[in-house]
């Protein structure tokens, strides 16, 4: 019987490292699944999209990513770029996993590969910002530089909450931006200090979001106004 090809691309050091101590077992379930399988383990911050359109280009059935929130959004942003386009199966191993959770993905490493072999593709909406690619979130304005600054290191030690700790201390540098926006004949005009299109129940484990559907076509988008004091935000969406 043919096996069937795998392109695995390992973030080794998302979350707390963890996924390098299971990289034998999980090699080792898909191996008996029936995929022969290359691993690429990514080098620096973006190569894992350059692997990706290598994967989609090599006629390799499927593409797995193993990581963070940060890896899968890489692995998109190559797949997206190619017209022979592969699905991708994700174990996520990062600190928060926000679209692991929406896709309802276990946290436990085995049972994520597990749900990849037994599971069946599913469609999920891309949204697209200045020809970059992106699958649950795009923001603008305050706090969105937290995911980069927050060091790897500090990332493992504390997890999720090292972005809170982050985002507190820059409590007092926050800046608004005036800000037109149009949508379906509607205009918005006032100062805001964030603002996020996303396609998601959480953004970071923090801000929780309803009435959202992965694949009906559409983003929610979330403003926060300029507040009179930090301790008086405003939230439009």
């Amino acid at each position: 019987m043919p096996m069937k090809k795998m392109y695995f691309i390992v973030n080794l050091v998302a979350g707390k490292a963890r996924i390098s101590k299971k990289l034998g077992a999980i090699v080792d379930e898909f191996t008996k699944a029936g995929y022969y399988i290359t691993i690429h383990t990514t080098q620096s911050g973006d190569d894992a999209a350059e692997w990706a359109k290598y994967a989609c280009h090599h006629g390799y059935d499927l593409l797995v990513c193993a990581g963070g929130d940060g890896t899968l959004s890489q692995c998109l942003q190559g797949i997206m770029e190619c017209e022979d386009r592969i699905p991708i199966g994700y174990i996520p191993a990062g600190s928060t996993n926000d679209f692991a959770k929406n896709l309802g993905i276990p946290t436990d490493t085995i049972e994520a590969v597990r749900y990849i072999i037994n599971g069946k593709p599913c469609l999920c909406d891309i949204g697209s910002l200045n020809s970059q690619s992106f699958s649950y979130v795009a923001a603008f304005g305050a706090f969105t530089n937290i995911t980069y600054d927050t060091s790897q290191r500090v990332k493992n030690l504390f997890g999720h909450a090292a972005y809170m700790v982050n985002g507190a201390a820059q409590l007092n540098n926050i800046k608004a931006k005036k800000m037109r926006i149009e949508c379906d004949g509607e205009v918005i005009e006032d100062e805001f200090i964030y603002g996020m299109v996303t396609n998601t129940a959480s953004i970071a484990g923090i801000l929780k979001m309803d009435n959202f559907l992965l694949d009906d076509g559409i983003f929610e988008v979330t403003l926060v106004r300029k507040p009179d004091n930090i301790f008086d935000l405003d939230i439009s969406s």
